[in-house]
């Protein structure tokens, strides 16, 4: 990608749209760094797919103010101006040579039928309308502006095709929206009613996710006569080396995502605290006194210990030295419950009272509570204004509490659901970690 950003000066790059990914708060965080990381590969046009709705335009606005690169859409009204909401169109000038650049967006698209609810009311008052109108509208116009008219057109292969055939004057035609890649240029004709050939349109589509990159090269003569077009799709992968400054933006987004998730994984959790009631780690010992004793000789079972005076009483200490501190049947006191001192079971695998009333009832033990990295910031996320700042590791941080996997009896299983993976072999010289085949549960 280094590439485009010391490419000749009569160069333009551009996107046809749908950065948005899946009308969620963590795709809006994607969206804003993939933005940001376009600008920074020199891209300047990009037309707004369906997927882009899931956001307001005054988002989209902010952006372009931001970054420079202009979102554009002709065929999206506002209904109480009968205007376009986007930019219908820019023109791009390289010394005497003018590029007029429109986008269209299918009108079976609906707007914003997606995602987050307090966008919807930003498109109440919009409509789509009809891309090939729209266009025989605007290329008229670009065509007495501009030496070269190109349409990034978000409708689908056949919706473009026919683009292509009902339009004259359109000189290049990008595709998109249905993620399908022309491998080579198409030649789409544009036909009188007697069946004569009146134009041609060059129609490219480079596919999604940044799999390939299509560079068009337009040869023109000094008065801005087309010559020739050639168009070429080059595959991106592990050839091309990451950029420091890219990887950097990257690495903030994941961190941000990664909050986002964390926070998000947090409240299910406090609801699943919630939901039953505490028993303190000798209920668990009755079952498992390996693991019990094991749990004796790490750090969460001295947490309480580490608190001392006006700490005793502080609820935010008590919450992560104690088990189930704030819960029905948690921790209150030492004086009280003093069987719920410590990072006890509880604290990483949820309130078990209902698991122990299931075991003494001879009914059937459903394994819940598997431990996530979430469960772990719940406490280790550097909010407490007296512990040691540290970057948390998951991994390095668990396999310090994790009990040795001989210690581990896969949990009994409903008729016809999938059990767990046999543990791993110790190895010595250091700790296990025991995976299920359930995804993150240890």
């Amino acid at each position: 990608m280094q590439d485009t950003t010391h490419a000749p000066e009569h160069f333009i790059m551009l996107d046809v749209g749908d950065l948005m990914a899946r009308y969620s708060e963590r795709d809006s965080i994607k969206t804003l760094y993939s933005v940001r990381i376009m600008s920074k590969l020199g891209y300047t046009l990009m037309a707004i797919g369906e997927r882009d709705l899931s956001l307001p335009p005054e988002w989209w606005k902010n952006m372009e103010k931001e970054t420079g690169i202009e979102f554009l859409c002709a065929n999206i009204i506002d209904e109480k101006t009968n205007s376009p909401v986007f930019k219908p169109y820019v023109i791009k000038k390289f010394e005497g040579l003018k590029v007029g650049v429109l986008a269209l967006l299918s009108e079976k698209m609906q707007l914003s039928p997606y995602g987050m609810d307090e966008n919807k009311k930003s498109w109440e008052n919009l409509k789509i309308q009809n891309p090939v109108e729209t266009a025989k509208k605007y290329v008229p116009i670009l065509r007495k502006k501009a030496h070269l008219v190109v349409v990034l057109a978000h409708l689908g292969y056949d919706d473009e095709r026919k683009l292509g055939s009902e339009v004259s004057g359109i000189d290049i035609l990008i595709g998109g929206h249905d993620g399908r890649t022309i491998t080579e240029p198409e030649i789409i004709k544009v036909l009188a009613k007697d069946g004569s050939v009146i134009d041609s349109v060059f129609f490219v589509k480079p596919g999604i996710q940044a799999k390939e990159m299509g560079k068009i090269v337009v040869n023109l003569d000094e008065n801005g006569k087309i010559l020739a077009k050639e168009g070429t799709l080059t595959a991106l992968g592990d050839a091309y080396s990451s950029d420091p400054e890219v990887d950097s933006i990257l690495k903030i987004m994941n961190d941000e995502i990664r909050q986002l998730q964390d926070k998000q994984a947090h409240k299910e959790l406090e609801k699943r605290f919630a939901s039953d009631v505490f028993s303190g780690s000798l209920s668990c010992k009755e079952c498992h006194s390996e693991i019990y004793d094991h749990w004796t000789t790490t750090a969460h079972f001295t947490a309480t210990d580490k608190l001392s005076g006006s700490e005793l009483k502080d609820a935010m200490c008590l919450k992560c030295h104690t088990t189930g501190y704030g819960y029905n049947g948690g921790f209150v006191s030492l004086s009280e419950t003093e069987n719920l001192k410590g990072v006890g079971c509880e604290s990483c695998h949820l309130p078990r009272k209902s698991h122990i009333e299931r075991i003494k009832a001879n009914q059937q033990n459903i394994r819940q509570g598997s431990i996530i990295p979430a469960t772990c910031t719940m406490c280790h996320n550097n909010k407490c204004p007296k512990a040691e700042k540290t970057d948390f590791n998951y991994i390095i941080y668990r396999n310090k509490i994790m009990h040795p996997v001989q210690y581990f009896t896969p949990p009994q299983q409903p008729p016809g659901q999938p059990g767990f993976a046999p543990p791993a072999q110790i190895q010595p010289g250091g700790p296990q970690i025991m995976r299920s085949n359930r995804g993150q549960g240890g």
